[in-house]
This record gives C-alpha cells, structure tokens and sequence, in this order.
C-alpha cells in the first residue's frame, strides 16, 4: 500500500499535492474524489474533482453534490477552487466561486504575501459583496529579525470590519538560542500593549529553516511550558509534550493544566499508523476522576487498486464507546507523465545553516536537476544533485530557495560562519 496525502501542507516545503510514485518516470495522482456516508448503505453526498498545472500542482478543484431528484439521484455542480502560485510555488491566492443559475459567481477568495523571508506577512479573507470584493477577515504580519534571520519579535495587526482598517492585536517577543527559539512572550492590544502569555522551556522537533515561521512554531514544538499574565504576575497554566516522527506526523500529546500548585493531567492523544505511514487510529483522553476517560476518537482502513494505490480510505468515529462507520472517500487516479519516481513526501534538508554542502534526506536524488533562487526569486544557479548533496560553498551569506524538479521548494540559509 501506498501513501497519499489529502492535503499538502509541508512545513519544511510544498510538494505536489496528491502525487505518488508509480514506477519509473510515471506516477499515479488523485484526479477524483468520491464521497459517501453510511447509513446501512453507501450513499454519495460529495465528489471533487481536481485539475492540474503543467508543473503537477492544482489549478482547480470542482466540488459536486449528489441529489436524490429523480429515484436515482444525480452529481449537481456546487462550487469550484482556483488556485494561483507564485515563482516558488507558494499559494497566493485561492478563489472560490459558486455555480448560481447556469453560471459561476464570485464568492469567497484568500489572498497570501509572503517577506522576503519567506514568512506570511498579509493574508486576507475577502467576500463578494455588492459587486466587489470586501474584506471580512485580514491579518498583518510585521517581523524584525536578528542576525541569524531568526525573527526577534512579530505584530500582528487584525482587519477591523467596522472602522475599515487594520488594528493591534497580539506581539509576539522570540528568545533564541543557536539556530532555535527557546521562549516566547505574547502581549495583547487593550489601548495599550498588555502582558498575556510566556511559552517557556521550549524543544522543538527540528531548527527554523522554512515556511512560516508562526506556522512552524505553533506545529513543531515537542515540549514547552506556558504562563499567563493574572494579578500583575505570571502564573503557571499549561505544559505540553508532544512526540513526532517528524514535523506534522505525531505519536503522542500530552498536556496538563496548573491546579491547586501542581502540574495536574488533562487530556492526552495517540496516534498509530500502519506501515505506509498513514493514520488508523486516533484517540482523545481527559484525565477524570484519577483515571484517563476516552471521550473522541477516529479509526481508519484502507482498501487498494491493482498498482498498490489507495482506491477506498474508510472512517469511523468514536460513539457510545466504540468506534462506528462514519463515511469513506473513493479515489480515482490518473496516470502522470513526467514526474521522476524519486518524488517523495518524506524529505529533510540538513545542516541548515550551512557554510558549503547540505544534504537532502530522503530517497536517491541524485542526477535530479535543481535551480537555485535568491531570496527575491531570482535564478543563481542551475545543478545537478550529486550524491544528494548541494553544493553551496562561495555563496554569500543570506536565504536562497532550492526548487528541486516535481518535489518542491526548500529553504536554506548561509552563513559563513557555521562551525
């Protein structure tokens, strides 16, 4: 059986959604998804159906909705996703639009700009309104950094619907240590910058080296202690212990809240996976009563083509104590020419920073052409990947991105002085 992936988020970069390797220079990709509830039989409620750039990613999701109108029923367009990327094959803009009356209206779009860092700096939420679109939510990020492109603090400022401009909302104060941050202070706007929360002790799975740095800080964190600011002081409110096989994929949570001067449990999480790496298991665990009570859970099974593929993910949930059937998603495939079959989600790029080579961890990439772009999206350089190595030595310090042909785009850092 093989991995496939519903939705493509990667922390340390974007990889082409819905993609899998299928043998030498082929590989099979979701064209179509069907879904259908349980309710003593199957029956169909919702299909997307996915169109794809030249380059693999997504240009456009159809969405359907299955309608008993006649005694057999029949798939009515419903909506529809367009999706616009960047050079680096960011998200810039998503549209949605409904189908109304025999055509498509304007409904719903999400715009996203990025610094020159590569960390979120404005993203908004727009709605069609009176012909035009109107901000309903938006979101201004400000970043300093230090001399380690480690931001030293970041503001952000939220959309005001009603005065019609951005406003203070929330700092953040980043403490580094090396190549990591090791504490976070937060302070809310209330006409003046209030102290809120301390995130102390802080391990993360891997150092920052890509993507939105609050992103990455919210999902990579495996350990860490919170404080809230009461009666003009901090006080003790939550630790988290988090275990993951990297970035994304968790093993374990574990929190607990501060009561009556002690660390007391509170809920907990756990993960298993079958050996393709995906989920078959979820369950939720609050502490009541001196024992650990399973209050939620999710189970799933996996059904495949003849080339190894998943053709049916089943999903149950957890009711009266016991995991029920809930839904399942068909997949139909498409077989795409061109992607290498070396493409795969599990990748890391180390050391990072680097003073000359880095390595990329993952399957055999060698001979994989690659382009090296500077932090504005210019191209520096084209290579070939040697024995998974990039050769970066003569470079001037600073951020390049490395698009690596049909994986995706890497961040890496260089600095000189890196023992």
């Amino acid at each position: 059986m093989k991995k496939i992936i519903l939705a493509s988020v990667i922390l340390l970069y974007q990889i082409n959604a819905f993609s899998q390797e299928a043998g030498v220079n082929t590989a099979f990709r979701v064209k179509q998804q069907v879904k259908q509830y349980w309710s003593g039989t199957w029956e169909n409620y919702e299909r997307l159906t996915f169109t794809f750039l030249e380059n693999g990613r997504i240009s456009e999701k159809l969405k359907e909705v299955f309608t008993l109108n006649t005694s057999t029923g029949s798939w009515n367009t419903f909506s529809k996703e367009v999706y616009i990327y960047d050079s680096l094959g960011r998200t810039v803009e998503t549209t949605i639009n409904q189908w109304n009356n025999g055509s498509w209206t304007n409904y719903y779009r999400i715009k996203t700009e990025f610094d020159q860092l590569g960390n979120i700096s404005l993203k908004t939420s727009e709605s069609w309104l009176n012909s035009a679109w109107q901000m309903q939510i938006g979101e201004q990020r400000f970043y300093s950094y230090s001399a380690n492109a480690i931001p030293d603090s970041l503001q952000i400022n939220s959309w005001n619907t009603s005065t019609l401009q951005f406003e203070n909302r929330r700092k953040y104060y980043f403490q580094a240590s090396g190549n990591s941050v090791s504490a976070v202070n937060t302070k809310t706007w209330n006409t003046d910058w209030m102290p809120e929360k301390q995130y102390a002790n802080l391990q993360f799975y891997s150092n920052y080296s890509s993507g939105d740095f609050l992103g990455w800080f919210n999902n990579n964190r495996n350990a860490y202690e919170v404080q809230t600011f009461q009666n003009s002081a901090f006080q003790n409110y939550e630790k988290g212990t988090i275990d993951m096989q990297y970035p994304g994929k968790l093993n374990s949570e574990h929190y607990q809240n501060w009561l009556s001067n002690a660390w007391t449990d509170s809920i907990k999480n756990e993960y298993e996976y079958n050996s393709d790496g995906n989920i078959t298991e979820k369950r939720n665990y609050s502490f009541t009563n001196g024992a650990w009570f399973q209050y939620d859970g999710s189970h799933h099974t996996y059904d495949t083509d003849s080339d190894g593929n998943i053709s049916i993910q089943t999903n149950y949930a957890w009711l009266n104590q016991a995991f029920e059937k809930q839904d399942r998603i068909q997949f139909i495939y498409e077989l795409f020419s061109g992607i290498n079959e070396k493409a795969d989600l599990k990748f890391a790029l180390y050391p990072n920073p680097t003073k000359d080579f880095v390595t990329i961890q993952g399957k055999d990439l060698n001979e994989t052409e690659i382009e090296i772009l500077d932090i504005y999206g210019q191209k520096v350089k084209n290579a070939v990947l040697q024995d998974n190595k990039i050769n970066l030595k003569g470079f001037e310090n600073g951020f390049y991105f490395v698009k690596i042909e049909y994986i995706g785009t890497f961040k890496v850092l260089v600095n000189s002085n890196v023992e």
